[in-house]
């Protein structure tokens, strides 16, 4: 669970989005109130401890969170922090019968969706 990258990536890639804009928006580094569009730190914080307390409710005995080894040169470092944070608050959580396990894998890609000079192809 979680974004790579806050802004409409696809939509600059696919030209339905200004290319300049768009590409400032997607690796700017400062957090804005975005209304309802998707920020890392709702998807990559918020929503994994959301989830976690709900697995507790559930009485689900473990929670296994896939987190990120690391951010890449060219994305914010807001996606790595915010993973980091909700890495932190999991422990805070537990109880005697419930634990987390954080995963920090390397790049996670689905070839089912390919990159063609004209956009996004299944």
């Amino acid at each position: 669970m979680g974004i790579l990258i806050e802004e409409d990536y696809k939509g600059v890639l696919t030209g339905k989005a200004p290319i300049i804009s768009g590409l400032k928006k997607a690796f700017d580094n400062k957090e804005v109130d975005r209304g309802k569009q998707l920020t890392y730190e709702s998807m990559n914080r918020d929503s994994a401890i959301t989830l976690a307390k709900t697995v507790i409710d559930h009485k689900v005995p473990t929670f296994l969170y896939i987190s990120a080894s690391s951010g890449a040169p060219m994305l914010p470092t807001r996606y790595i922090s915010t993973k980091r944070d909700a890495e932190r608050i999991f422990p805070t959580l537990a109880t005697e019968d419930w634990r987390t396990i954080s995963l920090r894998p390397g790049i996670i890609y689905d070839d089912r969706f390919v990159l063609e000079s004209s956009g996004f192809k299944r």
